[in-house]
Order: structure tokens, then C-alpha cells, then sequence
């Protein structure tokens, strides 16, 4: 995967993250860059009995009370500073590699549609939910530095709640369904990066939103399964070949559900599903292999389940990488800021330090 902005240094993973809810009472898993053990070292550095002078000139000099931390330390010095990618670390008071999410400031809006374009190498961002007035009908690029509103010819109805993929094998980005001013959609459309081009299949899935969907690099197709549509949750699975889709039936699947995560993993050549939205919040993870689906294991923590997250591949490292979502419980919707890594076999818990701030229905790519 290319870099594209939001960096995991050590982690060797380029992410981009947008959007997304945020709020309510309680946040699990979130973490602030500057928190009470750098206070406490600048306590300890303050109040000690002089030490060595000399060694103290040439150590980081963090200033982190009531601030979050910096490149170089909270605001305060590092002689001669830390370089990009770095964070001063205290004790012993060194320059580190930073381990966790930078923000990169993308249109602000939940439930947008977005997929990365490997051909040209960019990310491509279509509507979303509006804060008030029309759905949004933008089309956006973002080519690691800049983000940039295309102006196509031809452009899919405004919608939010849309499902897209890249298919590499033809080379456009596919957008299907979604909700908008007339009400919930079934359309297919494929943009090339210079227009969007609606096909007209002859079998098609229903009208829905917040389905999953993700190309299947190896077989050249995109594979969607569930949305909430007019006959409610549902539990289908189909296929896009580029001409039409075609319906699947698998001698094992998961449940009708909403608001999953769901990323092909290439090292594996299976397609991962993970939690979303059903009767309840879902706490499973399913991989589809082209033929079923299988169930397998999920982070330690998602006994409550969680709804809303966003996964990613790494290509570089062969690791599935899970960010935030959310869980309703008796307390109200608790949303998490956790990152997660899946490696085919367990899931691991990575601690970052910093990410963003926990969230749902955002995008990641």
C-alpha cells in the first residue's frame, strides 16, 4: 500500500481516516498523546537533586502539563530537536519513532463512500450524510498531499450510506446503493477516474445502505453482503463480474446485519467480515472464501460487539488493521478509539501514541 498521509511509522502502514460519529459518555480505548506518566516525569525532572548536568543539556526537555504531545516533546526542547516521524520520549529523555495516527484534515462528513485507487494512486471519496440541506453528490481525490474536488460530466445522485470498492482487474472504482432524497437505491456505477458511468445490469441486489463491500483481488470480482433495505437486515451475498451481479448461495453465512467492516486479505485470498448491526451488536468475525463462509475469532474486548468500524489492509505486512466504532449498551453508546491487527490467525491489541479520536461510520483506507 502506498503512503498516503496518515502515518503509522513504526507499523510501516499508511492509513487514511475520515469522518465519522463521535461522542456520547463514555470512550473506550482512547488515549491522549501527553498524558499523567509525562507529567510526572517533568515533576521528576524539576524536582530531582541536579544530576548530571552535562547528560541533562543533551536530553529531551518535555513541557507536557495541560498539552498533548509534539514532535518535540509537548512544546518543550529537544536539543538538537527530533526529526519527522519522531516523538521525545521521557524517561531517559531520547528522540523515538512515533507509533500512531497523524490527522490530515479531508472534508469533514460521516457515511461517505470511499475506496483507494491503486491504478492511479489515490483515494476517491463520494458523498456522505449531510449536516443540513441535499446529500452530497462530490466527488473527491486524494493523492497523499492535497485533497482535490474532481468535476465529472457525469456523477452518481447525491446519497450517503453507499458501498464502493476499487476493482483492480478493470482498473475503476465501484459504487452501488445508498440512500438519498428519493429514498433507499440499487443503482451500480464505475468511475475511471475521469467520469462515472452508471451500468445497467440485467440482475441487480435490492435497494439498500451501509452494506459491506470489497473487491476479491484474486477471482477480479466485488463482493457485497447485508445493508438494511425495505424488506429490513439482510444476509445476502453477491458478486460483480464488471457486466452483471449474480446472487451466491453459501452452505454457511452470517447473519443479516448493517454496519460492518469488511476488507479482502490478500496474503490469504479470503474475504473478512467483522461485527456491525443486527437484532443486537455484533461480536463475530466470518471469512468468505468465494465458495462460504466461515466463522473465526475476535478481539479479546468484543463481548459488548461493536458496529460502525472501519478495516484496512496492509499489503506491506500481511496484517488486517481495525480502527474505533461503536456499541450501544445500558449506559448509552459507548464508542471505541482502539486499534486492532489481525494477522490471519489473532487478533493483537497496538498501542499507538496518538490516534484519533474514537468514532464510527467513518472510512479507512
Amino acid at each position: 500500500m502506498r503512503s498516503i498521509g496518515v502515518q503509522l511509522a513504526v507499523m510501516g502502514l499508511a492509513l487514511l481516516l475520515l469522518g465519522g460519529c463521535s461522542g456520547g459518555e463514555t470512550v473506550l480505548g482512547e488515549r491522549d498523546g501527553g498524558t499523567d506518566a509525562d507529567a510526572e516525569d517533568v515533576e521528576r525532572d524539576e524536582g530531582g537533586d541536579g544530576g548530571d548536568s552535562e547528560a541533562a543539556a543533551d536530553a529531551c526537555v518535555p513541557n507536557c502539563e495541560g498539552r498533548e504531545c509534539g514532535d518535540d516533546g509537548c512544546g518543550g526542547t529537544c536539543p538538537p530537536g527530533c526529526s519527522d516521524g519522531e516523538v521525545c520520549r521521557t524517561p531517559p529523555g531520547e528522540c523515538v519513532a512515533a507509533r500512531g495516527w497523524v490527522e490530515v484534515p479531508p472534508p469533514p462528513r460521516p457515511s461517505g463512500a470511499m475506496a483507494y485507487d491503486s491504478g492511479r494512486s489515490v483515494l476517491v471519496l463520494f458523498g456522505g450524510t449531510p449536516d443540513a440541506g441535499d446529500y452530497p453528490a462530490d466527488t473527491w481525490e486524494f493523492d497523499g498531499t492535497t485533497w482535490t474536488e474532481v468535476a465529472p460530466t457525469v456523477s452518481p445522485s447525491g446519497r450517503s450510506g453507499a458501498a464502493m470498492a476499487y476493482d483492480r482487474t478493470r482498473g475503476v472504482v465501484v459504487l452501488f446503493g445508498g440512500v438519498g432524497a428519493d429514498g433507499t437505491l440499487a443503482d451500480t456505477w464505475e468511475y475511471d477516474g475521469t467520469n462515472w458511468r452508471e451500468i445497467v445490469t440485467t440482475v441487480s441486489p435490492t435497494g439498500r445502505r451501509e452494506c459491506m463491500m470489497t473487491c476479491d483481488v484474486d477471482r477480479g470480482v466485488v463482493v457485497l453482503f447485508g445493508g438494511i433495505g425495505a424488506e429490513g437486515m439482510l444476509a445476502d451475498t453477491w458478486e460483480y463480474d464488471g457486466t452483471d451481479w449474480s446472487e451466491i448461495s453459501p452452505t454457511t453465512s452470517p447473519p443479516a446485519r448493517t454496519d460492518g467492516a469488511m476488507v479482502y486479505d490478500e496474503a490469504r485470498s479470503v474475504v473478512m467480515l467483522l461485527g456491525g448491526r443486527g437484532a443486537h451488536d455484533l461480536n463475530d468475525a466470518w471469512e468468505y472464501d468465494g465458495t462460504t463462509w466461515s466463522p473465526v475469532g475476535v478481539p479479546v474486548d468484543e463481548s459488548p460487539g461493536r458496529r460502525g468500524a472501519a478495516m484496512a489492509y496492509d499489503s506491506s505486512r500481511g496484517v488486517i488493521v481495525l480502527f474505533g466504532g461503536s456499541h450501544f449498551g445500558g449506559s448509552g453508546e459507548l464508542f471505541y478509539g482502539d486499534t486492532w491487527e489481525y494477522d490471519g490467525a489473532a487478533w493483537t491489541q497496538v498501542a499507538t501514541s496518538r490516534e484519533p479520536p474514537a468514532r464510527c461510520h467513518h472510512a479507512m483506507w
